[in-house]
């Protein structure tokens, strides 16, 4: 049976920006596709502006306006925790993970611009799998064989889609890559601030420092938007946040394994967008592949949850105690 998750690990209720709403009532699951098809069509929405403005304009100064934009959502927070919830003891590691989700974005966004956007996203979806590498490497955790056969697994559906020896490798896999290595450094890094901060400082520092960044490479081929871009980029800052806030309050009532079953929504969202705006067409080795991934990060993701699985058993003088098992 599905629970609701008591607890908030990403959003906190005193800090919900959005009333109750009626879809609060229906079953767990249901809730969980809502939200999760919420955040598939703003993922979706989201590439699928960015490809259209970077027609116009560079895709770097697209990347800066879409680190701009998304702030103001956060200020009615920043003014009422203060400056005393603004501070941190790890301002160095913050930087960190600001630059690399620039690098995370930025490559991504590229790449889309280059080969179809259900493409990218399947080969994204590699960032549970890096990720697992990289808490083996750096968090010191325990990685048993099941799982890095699971990562295996994963690894061969990118051989699938990529074909190596059968086609060339597109430079837009290679950048896919990069942003889900840099993708799963970032979810690593915010384990370790999340040991001493907030969920809503690290997103809000991570998006502040994120525009001196994302500044840079804008710089270089700067140019103001024009006012009928104006609309298009505030539009690509509220899909980026709807994606953002769908995922969390997502993660919010549910468990990681039930979320990512309908984290693979994000796959036919962007296959549609891509073939109604672009008229792409993905080659069924794409879905193999795709699949293949996506099938090893639930597992991982399931194995992970059950090697942390907390049993209630009774202690001394009967009262309960917890266990955790590892």
């Amino acid at each position: 049976m599905i629970r609701a998750r008591e607890d908030s690990s990403v959003i906190k209720d005193s800090a919900d920006p959005i009333p109750k709403m009626a879809v609060e009532g229906l079953p767990v699951v249901l809730r969980v596709a809502f939200w999760m098809v919420m955040a598939a069509m703003g993922y979706a929405s989201m590439f699928a502006l960015v490809k259209h403005l970077s027609s116009e304009t560079s895709i770097y100064v697209v990347i800066f306006w879409r680190y701009v934009l998304a702030l103001p959502i956060f200020v009615p927070w920043a003014i009422r925790v203060g400056a005393a919830g603004l501070k941190t003891r790890r301002l160095g590691l913050h930087l960190i993970r600001a630059a690399l989700m620039v690098i995370h974005g930025g490559t991504l966004m590229v790449a889309v611009l280059m080969i179809p956007l259900a493409e990218a996203t399947s080969l994204i979806f590699t960032i549970p799998l890096f990720a697992t590498v990289l808490a083996a490497l750096v968090l010191r955790e325990t990685v048993d064989s099941l799982r890095w056969m699971g990562l295996a697994i994963g690894f061969s559906g990118v051989l699938v889609i990529v074909r190596p020896g059968f086609e060339s490798i597109h430079p837009a896999v290679v950048l896919v890559m990069i942003s889900a290595i840099t993708g799963a450094a970032i979810v690593i890094i915010g384990k370790i601030l999340l040991r001493t901060d907030s969920v809503e400082l690290t997103v809000f520092l991570v998006m502040l420092f994120s525009v001196p960044f994302s500044l840079i490479p804008a710089l270089i081929w700067w140019q103001w938007p024009t006012v009928s871009q104006i609309p298009s980029l505030i539009l690509l800052a509220l899909l980026a946040n709807a994606y953002m806030y769908g995922l969390s309050r997502a993660l919010k009532i549910a468990e990681t394994s039930l979320v990512m079953i309908f984290d693979f929504l994000r796959m036919p969202f962007a296959a549609l967008s891509g073939f109604l705006f672009f008229a792409e067409v993905l080659d069924p080795w794409c879905w193999v592949g795709a699949a293949t991934i996506f099938g090893s990060s639930i597992y991982i993701t399931r194995r992970e949850l059950q090697l942390d699985t907390v049993l209630e058993v009774l202690g001394e003088g009967g009262r309960p105690r917890k266990l955790k098992v590892r």
